[in-house]
């Protein structure tokens, strides 16, 4: 019953919807195996496809970044 009248009370409420962000994080851990056989520009090549791709997905307004490991 408590929950039911809560459900109500925020489907009758004024507030606006909010936004969240969300997070994907991802984990390419072969980059060295592609740096250390066809090169590092190849590398390059690689993390620039992948980067776009990323972009496609999201939003124009989302924040893509690459976290750089040992």
């Amino acid at each position: 019953m408590q929950r039911e009248r809560r459900k109500i009370r925020v489907q009758n409420s004024q507030i606006a919807p909010i936004e969240l962000p969300a997070i994907s994080v991802r984990r390419f851990g072969r980059s060295k195996t592609v740096n250390d056989t066809y090169g590092h520009e190849e590398g390059d090549v690689l993390l620039i496809i992948i980067t776009d791709a990323m972009v496609a997905v999201y939003g124009p307004g989302d924040f893509v970044d690459r976290l750089g490991t040992r």
